[in-house]
């Protein structure tokens, strides 16, 4: 199990970053539109 931790960990970052980016990308799109 100790070693699933560092893995668990990345992959939680991954998916945080990959949503942060879309929220921000949409953000992005929506004061362009405007």
């Amino acid at each position: 199990m100790a070693n699933r931790l560092p893995f668990i960990a990345v992959a939680a970052a991954v998916v945080l970053f990959l949503v942060w980016s879309s929220i921000f990308v949409v953000n992005e799109r929506q004061q362009a539109i405007v």
